[in-house]
């Protein structure tokens, strides 16, 4: 926060936090690389997000929102008060009636061991080679959700359009 890189917004309840989620500003770029320097996603799909826009607004990468972090204490998961999905409602939300930053995406890079946690929350993988990198990584992991710790849980690139919540001509 202090470098102004990102905001980092909690909430707590009798003295705990109950959950905390950061968020910075990204984009969905033509030309984004993983690591390693190979293109992220193929020109395909790249094409895809420029027709979810009117020909006048293509460009050659759109404004996002980065979840950079996102937790909720263990004492509230699966509480039955779903503070995770009801949190990512409310960014959505937020950003699209507050909209203070212009974006039409929301991206994270989801730890293996969350991406069903935004699948079910309407996010899609950033890519073909995304969703078939987690597709290899469970198959040789079928014991992922017993890891307590998360240093070797690779991350996979996701995004949730947020043209899809509004009205758009």
């Amino acid at each position: 926060m202090k470098k102004l890189l990102s905001v980092t917004y909690y909430l707590e309840a009798e003295g705990k936090t109950v959950l905390f989620f950061t968020l910075s500003n990204d984009k969905i770029s033509e030309t984004a690389q993983k690591r390693g320097g190979e293109p992220l996603f193929s020109r395909n799909f790249f094409r895809k997000i420029k027709d979810k826009f009117g020909r006048p607004k293509h460009r050659s990468d759109y404004p996002a929102v980065k979840i950079g972090r996102f937790g909720v204490n263990s004492a509230y998961r699966n509480s039955g008060n779903h503070w995770g999905s009801r949190t990512l409602d409310f960014i959505k939300y937020w950003m699209i009636t507050e909209n203070k930053t212009g974006c039409c995406f929301i991206t994270v890079d989801a730890y293996a061991t969350a991406v069903g946690f935004y699948i079910k929350n309407g996010f899609k993988f950033l890519g073909e080679k995304e969703r078939k990198g987690y597709e290899d990584w469970i198959a040789k992991n079928p014991d992922f959700r017993t890891r307590e710790h998360i240093d070797d849980i690779p991350t996979y690139a996701m995004y949730f359009n947020l043209l899809s919540l509004v009205d758009v001509d």
